[in-house]
């Protein structure tokens, strides 16, 4: 009889065990990391192109880069139960020319299949002036009489003018001002959601690259004319406008391995 109650004691051990397998209890976590290439309409955009390879935009207009900073924020993986985990760190400043920044944090979740999205650029409740040490230290910041709060991007360069004469540009894009470098200044939120798509996160490392073509910047929706607009942009509510505008499709989903 003994026997017999060891044997039930047992069995039930083990169909006890093999019920905890079966209800998911045990789940694989995956370090994710989250990297950021750049690309000029597929061409790759690395350190060493910086101030000597160019570029045609849709205009026509010939460029040089010197300076690709840009700010990525509110990182976030929804499950497809609606559980949403975000990486320790809070915001990117990815500094292509310097070849820095160019990756999060790695950040571990469990296995499986999420949304994942992000933002060019902080929030208005986010763009708090002097709210971030490093990113003072990085003279990321915006002037007060043109809004304050901080870049979204500073993209530099120079392009061949009508006149056939080199000149500058300075691409950054801001919160958009208006009444700029007046005490009445105000601004409006032109960040802008990035949506990514689905991804699949498994086995021991997950890298999911995020795509940055610069050349959309310059064409879609609005053909940037650099003869119109090339310098002295933050302040110029119209051209912030037309920069969230062409910015929609900068970022896409790259390889996941």
């Amino acid at each position: 009889m003994k026997k017999i109650s060891l044997l039930f004691v047992l069995a039930t051990a083990i169909i006890s065990c093999n019920n905890d397998d079966d209800s998911g209890i045990i789940t694989q976590n995956t370090d994710v990391t989250i990297s950021f290439t750049q690309n000029f309409d597929g061409e790759e955009i690395t350190t060493s192109n910086f101030d000597n390879t160019e570029y045609i935009n849709a205009n026509g207009d010939v460029m040089t880069f010197t300076r690709l900073r840009y700010l990525i924020t509110d990182v976030a993986f929804t499950s497809q139960s609606g559980t949403v985990v975000s990486p320790s760190q809070d915001y990117l400043l990815v500094n292509s020319s310097e070849g820095t920044g160019l990756s999060f944090d790695s950040t571990t979740i469990p296995e499986g299949t999420y949304s994942l999205t992000m933002r060019f650029g902080f929030t208005e409740a986010e763009n708090t002036s002097n709210a971030y040490a490093d990113l003072n230290a990085a003279s990321w910041n915006v002037p007060d009489p043109m809004g304050g709060g901080y870049h979204y991007q500073q993209l530099d360069g120079k392009f061949i003018n009508d006149a056939g004469i080199e000149s500058p540009f300075n691409f950054h894009t801001i919160s958009a001002p208006t009444d700029a470098m007046t005490e009445n200044v105000t601004r409006e939120d032109t960040s802008i959601a990035i949506n990514l798509g689905t991804v699949t996160v498994e086995g021991d490392t997950t890298t999911i690259e995020v795509k940055a073509n610069i050349a959309e910047w310059f064409k879609n929706p609005n053909t940037w004319d650099l003869n119109e607009f090339n310098t002295m942009l933050m302040g110029n509510n119209a051209a912030q406008l037309l920069m969230e505008a062409n910015g929609q499709d900068v970022f896409t989903l790259g390889t996941v391995n």
